[in-house]
């Protein structure tokens, strides 16, 4: 036994650094073994309110974090969702239709600001995304293996599937499809 927790009034067992598993973790993510998970939360709900009558037409960045497709990410009346979903329920109500997203006029994902968030169908952000330039299309594709010069390439050849499927180590279903237009039909066939 490694012996008690060296935090004053904590008799749980040791397991890092002299400090048990709930002292440590909480010294790993504060910063400090006081107990201050509100005050991040506070804080972001308090940058909402501060900017959910404003009148500015520039984009409002989230200050906090963002996930990887760059929305800000927060904990709204218990419930984790973007920032810019929280503003537009804050700033426009319930969504309605109930399954309307949180679509940016701007084309910004940190954007925040009520005057560029509407709630729309899925469909309707789906076309702002495009319009926008931010669908995760083609090269963007997060697991795309061909590029747009590839699939011209394989549009204009006269090799078989399975040789160009081989080229450019993909399936030859994915050559198929590429050829077809069936995937990457955003691609125009000249190069």
């Amino acid at each position: 036994m490694k012996g008690a927790c060296s935090e004053p009034g904590c008799s749980t067992e040791a397991k890092l650094r002299g400090l048990c598993q709930r002292h440590y973790d909480r010294a790993r993510y504060n910063g400090s073994i006081e107990v201050r998970p509100c005050a991040a939360r506070n804080a972001r709900r308090a940058f909402l309110l501060k900017h959910q009558k404003t009148s500015t037409d520039e984009c409002v960045l989230w200050p906090y974090g963002l996930d990887s497709d760059g929305y800000g990410q927060m904990f709204w009346n218990g419930v984790s969702m973007t920032a810019s979903r929280a503003m537009c329920l804050l700033a426009h109500g319930a969504p309605s239709p109930p399954n309307a997203e949180a679509a940016h006029r701007c084309g910004d994902p940190a954007c925040i600001n009520p005057n560029h968030i509407r709630w729309a169908t899925p469909r309707e952000n789906h076309a702002d995304k495009r319009l926008h330039g931010t669908l995760a299309i083609g090269e963007r594709h997060g697991r795309a293996k061909l590029t747009e010069n590839d699939v011209r390439s394989i549009r204009t050849s006269r090799k078989s599937l399975s040789d160009l499927a081989r080229q450019y180590g993909v399936s030859a279903a994915a050559v198929r499809m590429a050829q077809s237009g069936k995937t990457w039909g955003h691609v125009d066939a000249v190069a």
